[in-house]
This record gives structure tokens, sequence and C-alpha cells, in this order.
């Protein structure tokens, strides 16, 4: 019988009197470690015949032993089982690292630990040698996460700041992970576009509210990085504050006083309120600067073009059915054949991406035909493909981006008029094979339009004032005295001559 062969000379008297005087359960190559004279294999049988015949108890499924590996656990009885696996449970809590069964899951806790620093699931995928999957390595790095063995950024890396040639897979998350929440930071600051770190730097190191158009003007960051990084990222991270009026934001230091906040921003909004205006003031008289060149040029080669009186200033709205109407006429000729036509040929269009339609008539040939226009406001940006080819798709759909006809978009002309284009893409691409598909002229070009022809606008002088007023605002925005504090961009101008305001004199940045 079995009973006889359990005696003290048996290996199985052994194995079963190790289980018996433990406490708690244990895992195989623990009860292996207590017999020193007995080896692995013969524990391994003595265990499964032990547990056939009823003398001992063992765990349902495998557990992660100490090192990695997976084992059940054996006990004399049901509660020895049971309290190893709460002992057991308790140990994973203090020190989950050593209880990792997965060999990815070990060797990313490994680099986290030996880099001291933030990386995406790409960047690790990247320095294992994509010897693992980049899946895998994703699903490992957010079960480490769950276990609270790494730490996780709360926010996802915006994508331009994503790896190259990598999927961009919905399932891969693009968040930082650190062995700690130090790694993690480090992480985020190395990824970090320059601007975006130079930005960061300034309102930390400041006691003053930074409004956007100021970041942008010192750093170069782009409004885009402000939205993504500065909303989206610092401020859900409690580093930076952020307050919105109208268009504009206002960045500061979350751990600047509120009354010292509130104080600025009083200041802040009057003053961002007149340089709006300023600016505004600046891009309207660039649009209707160059629809005049544009008109006056087509008349003197030839066209015929009527005009209302005060053009461009007073130049009426097509969207407006009853202005539109105040210039339609009817006409009848000798032989009693009649038609109506417009008086007027130059026509506002505010529905983006049109700003101007203009019909046009060659007194040669007798044609007509339609010049369609945007003339983008921002005198400071450069333009390239993506807007040309949004400009050129709706007149070729015949619809402004709101819905509105485009009147003879069959035969219109597209011109886009801007301050500067981006490098060679966007010519190249309007110069192809297919043949030009619309004008495309910048500030350089009406320049030599105005010079070929003689053209004088009747607002010249006031323009270019303001062209320079805000150059001179740009550079004296960084003047030493300004970055003190000691005086206001207003004030470093009017020194200079040029006529400000007396309340932006006096306003302190």
């Amino acid at each position: 019988m079995w009973s006889d062969k359990l005696t003290r000379k048996t290996k199985l008297f052994k194995v079963f009197t190790v289980i018996r005087e433990s406490p708690i359960g244990l895992f195989s190559n623990e009860i292996n470690d207590r017999l020193e004279d007995i080896e692995c294999p013969t524990v391994f049988v003595a265990l499964q015949k032990l547990k056939k015949k009823g003398f001992i108890s063992v765990s349902k499924k495998k557990d992660p032993m100490s090192g990695g590996n997976m084992g059940h656990i054996f006990g004399i009885n049901c509660v020895a089982v049971q309290r190893r696996l709460r002992t057991l449970e308790a140990e994973k809590n203090n020190n989950p690292k050593k209880y990792l069964t997965s060999p990815l899951m070990r060797e990313i806790v490994e680099l986290l630990e030996n880099e001291r620093t933030g990386f995406t699931p790409a960047e690790i995928y990247i320095t294992l040698g994509k010897r693992y999957s980049q899946r895998g390595v994703n699903a490992s790095c957010v079960k480490l996460f769950n276990r609270l063995i790494i730490k996780k950024s709360p926010f996802s890396l915006p994508h331009k700041n994503r790896e190259e040639g990598l999927s961009k897979s919905k399932e891969h998350n693009y968040f930082v992970y650190g062995i700690d929440r130090e790694s993690v930071f480090k992480g985020i600051t190395r990824l970090m576009p320059a601007s975006v770190k130079k930005s960061l730097m300034l309102i930390q190191s400041s006691d003053k509210i930074w409004p956007c158009w100021r970041l942008t003007r010192f750093t170069n960051i782009s409004a885009e990085n402000l939205a993504r990084w500065f909303k989206d990222v610092f401020y859900k991270m409690g580093i930076v504050k952020f307050k919105t009026f109208g268009n504009v934001s206002y960045y500061y230091n979350s751990r600047l006083p509120e009354e010292i906040v509130s104080e600025q921003m009083a200041n802040l909004r009057e003053q961002s309120r007149q340089w709006r205006l300023n600016i505004t003031e600046l891009g309207r008289m660039f649009q209707e600067r160059a629809i005049y060149i544009y008109v006056e040029y087509l008349r003197l080669k030839g066209y015929d073009i009527k005009t209302v009186e005060g053009f461009p200033e007073k130049t009426p709205n097509w969207l407006n059915k009853k202005t539109r109407m105040k210039y339609l006429v009817q006409k009848e000729d000798e032989n009693g054949y009649v038609w109506k036509e417009y008086m007027n040929h130059v026509w506002k269009f505010n529905s983006e991406p049109v700003d101007y339609i203009v019909f046009v008539r060659d007194k040669k040939m007798k044609e007509s035909r339609v010049h369609i226009l945007t003339c983008k406001r921002d005198v400071s940006r450069r333009y390239g493909v993506n807007y040309f080819t949004t400009f050129i798709g709706c007149v070729k759909m015949g619809r402004t981006k709101k819905g509105h006809e485009i009147p003879g978009f069959l035969s219109g002309q597209p011109v886009f008029i801007c301050s500067e284009t981006y490098g060679k893409a966007l010519n190249n691409f309007n110069d192809d094979v297919k043949g030009q598909a619309g004008i495309i002229l910048t500030m350089s070009e009406l320049e030599k339009m105005v010079e070929d022809t003689g053209i004088v606008y009747p607002r010249e002088e006031e323009f270019q004032e303001l062209v320079r007023k805000k150059e001179a605002y740009d550079l004296y925005s960084n003047h030493e005295d300004v970055l003190l504090g000691n005086k206001t961009v207003f004030q470093m101008m009017k020194e200079r001559g040029f006529k400000v305001r007396s309340n932006e004199s006096r306003q302190i940045l």
C-alpha cells in the first residue's frame, strides 16, 4: 500500500515532510532547495504522486515565482496554499519587478532603469533592436504601467514629435514611459521642439504674463505647438496656466499669485486690443492696395473694368443682393435688343477663400471673363501648396467653404495674391505639365507691376507708414529696456518718431 511506502527512509517522505512542516505553501523550486540530496526531477515526480493520492493540496493555476518563471503552489492543505497566495500578492505589490514573467517586460524595465529618462514605445522598440513587435512593446508598456512598475506621461505626445517610419496605428499611443516621474519629464523635455523648450523656460523663469503673440515673436513657436504643448500638455501637468480673451491666449507660471495675474492681464488686454486694431488696419489696406494695383494693371493692358467712386475702399459686396441690384441696369440698342449688365465690375466677396471677384472684358477681342481673387492679409506669413490647392478646389467646384456660389467659376481665372510664397514648392506645383492652375502674385511681383506701369495707390504713404510701424514694433519688442520692463514697446516707438496713441505709450508690458 501507499502508506507503507511513506516511511522516513524514502525520498517521497522527505518531500512530504518539507511541505508538512511549512506553515505556508511552497513552489517546487523552494522545496528542491530544502532537499539538497534530491534532484529536481525526483522532487517533481514525488509531488505528482502526493497530489494524486490526496496527501497535499495544490493551487488551481500557476503563479509567478521569483526570477520570472511560473509554477503551482504546494501545501499540506488548502489553508497553507491560500496563506502563500496572500503572501505572494503582498510581495508582488512591494516588489513587482521581481515577479515579471515576460522577457520583454524585464528588458523594458532594465532599459528604463539604466537610462533614467523617458521613452516612447516606438523608441523602446527601436532600442531593443526590433527583436519584438511594435505592438508587443506597446502592450507591455501598458501592462507595466497598470502594474505600477513604471510611470507614464499624463498625455499623448503631439504627433509631430512621433518617430518617422513607424506604424501610426491608433493601437500605438505615443505616451512617454519612464521608471519614475522624473524620468518621464526628462523624456518629455528631450522630445519637445526647441521653440517649445525656449517658451517654457521664459514662462517658468518670469513673473510676467506672456501673450501668445509675444511668445511667437521671441521664440518662433508656432500657434499649433502653443496649443498642443501648452494647452494639452503643460497645463494638464500643472506647470503652466493660461487664460483666453477673444482670440488671444495669455500664458503664465502656475505659481504666479492671482493678484499679479489680474493686474497684468488688464494692461495686456488693452495693449493686445490696440495691436490687433493696427494689424487689422494693415491687413485691410494690404488687401485694398492689392486689388487696386491688380485692377489698374489690367486696365493699362487693355481690359474694360468699371469701378465705383471711392474704389478700392468703397468696393460693394457681391453677397449683398440689395447692394448688387443697385448696380444692375437694363440697356437697349438701336435694334430694340434689351439686356441687363452691371455698372460695376469689381466686387468684394468675403467668403473664404474668395476675397474679390472681377468681371474683365477685353476691349479688342470682346471677350469677358471672371477673375477670382484671394488676397491673404497676413503680411508676415509664407504660403504654400496646401492653401493654394484649397483655393483652386473651391474655384473649380464653384463654391466657397460656406457654400456661397462663385459667379462665372466655369470660365474663372484664379488669382492668388499673398505676401510671400514658401520656397519653390508652390510655383513648381503650379507650373506642372497640365498647365498653370492659377496666377500667383507676391508682394515683390506687385511692386514690379507698380514700377513697370507707374500705378500709384492713393493711400500708399499711409500704407507704408503702417508697414514701418509694424516692423518697428517687432524690432523694439526685443529691446533690452522692454525685456526688463523699463519701457513699453510703444514708448520706444514714440521716442523714435512714430505716431502712437497716448494710452498706448503709457501701457506697461
